[in-house]
C-alpha cells in the first residue's frame, strides 16, 4: 500500500518529508491512499481517502500516539467503514490483508487532494452541525462523504465506485447492503 501523506500530516507523524519515497506508479486499485490532518477546534481529524474511487474513513478524534501509527489507524477504520458499509466480511479481510505493507509517499494528485479539501469542508460542517456523538460518529462521518457523488468520479458515489473495484479485484459480484449497527 501506498499512502501519500500531506505535509501536515507528516509534521504530526513526526515523519520527515526528506524520508519520502517519490513513487511516480500508483498502488493499483484499493492499495493507493491519501492522507490528511484536519484540526477541527482543539480536536484532530484523519481523513484517509482511496486515490481512485475517493472512498473515505474518517478517525475523529485522534491523538497523537495513534497518529505515529498511521498504517495501523488507516487499516482499522478502513476496515470498520467497509463492514458498516455492508462489504461482506471475508471481502473486507482481503481487501485489509492485500495492504499488509504501507510506504509513505509524496502526494501527487491535484484532483484527489481538492476533493479531500472539500470533504474537510463537509467533515467540519458536519461536525459543527451533528447531534451524533460516540463511536457512531466516524461512521457516519465517512458515510456521508461516500454516499454524496463526486463530480471527479463523473456523478458515481464513492461508495459504488468503492463497490467496482472490489468486485474487479476480489471477485465479489454480490450488492452492497448497508448494514446498521
Amino acid at each position: 500500500m501506498i499512502l501519500r501523506c500531506t505535509e501536515k500530516l507528516l509534521k504530526e507523524a513526526g515523519l520527515r518529508k526528506s524520508a519520502l519515497i517519490d513513487i511516480n506508479s500508483d498502488g493499483g486499485g484499493i492499495g493507493e491512499w491519501y492522507g490528511n490532518l484536519l484540526r477541527v477546534g482543539s480536536q484532530k481529524c484523519l481523513l484517509f481517502t482511496n486515490a481512485e474511487t475517493l472512498y473515505s474513513a474518517v478517525a475523529f478524534p485522534v491523538s497523537r500516539d495513534q497518529i505515529r501509527d498511521l498504517h495501523r489507524l488507516l487499516l482499522s477504520r478502513l476496515e470498520k467503514t467497509l463492514l458498516r458499509d455492508g462489504v461482506p466480511r471475508e471481502v473486507v479481510a482481503g481487501a485489509v490483508s492485500s495492504l499488509d505493507s504501507m510506504v509513505v509517499a509524496k502526494t501527487r494528485s491535484k484532483s484527489v487532494l481538492g476533493s479531500m479539501n472539500d470533504y474537510g469542508f463537509h467533515i467540519r460542517w458536519h461536525l459543527q452541525d451533528s447531534r451524533i456523538v460516540g463511536p457512531s460518529l466516524e461512521w457516519e462521518l465517512s458515510r456521508r462523504l461516500n454516499h454524496m457523488p463526486s463530480l471527479v468520479l463523473k456523478a458515481v458515489f464513492p461508495r459504488d465506485a468503492m463497490t467496482a473495484l472490489l468486485r474487479n479485484q476480489f471477485g465479489w459480484d454480490s450488492r452492497i447492503t448497508e448494514q446498521v449497527f
